[in-house]
């Protein structure tokens, strides 16, 4: 156990406090196109070291593309460049919308 009550953070961490606006625009967008949070989708998370954001909890596959396409056109003007995919995981399907992740399970949003 350290002895130092403030351990130096990790370094490789990465915080984009813009990515906040990102995803209450993103809200935004889902909401004006009648895809509602709690039914279409569960959360909204900020990825920052991978300078993005995750919609989760989506219940099907086909939901999961009207959100993508839905939102990349948006998106791309705020992460660029703009990589997107879609993962079935144990909550359902999830899409992502990342600057720097490699992609490398999923579908793209393409």
């Amino acid at each position: 156990m350290s002895s130092d009550p403030c351990p130096t953070p990790n370094p490789s961490f990465s915080f984009s406090p813009e990515l906040f606006q990102v995803r209450a625009l993103a809200t935004e967008i889902l909401a004006d196109n009648d895809i509602v949070w709690f039914v279409d989708y569960k959360a909204i998370d900020i990825a920052h070291d991978d300078y993005g954001i995750e919609i989760e909890g989506i219940p099907t596959q086909e939901l999961a593309k009207q959100i993508s396409s839905t939102l990349k056109p948006h998106l791309q003007k705020h992460i660029q460049p703009c990589q997107c995919s879609m993962v079935e995981d144990s909550a359902g399907w999830r899409v992502d919308f990342y600057r720097h992740k490699i992609i490398d399970k999923g579908w793209t949003c393409d």
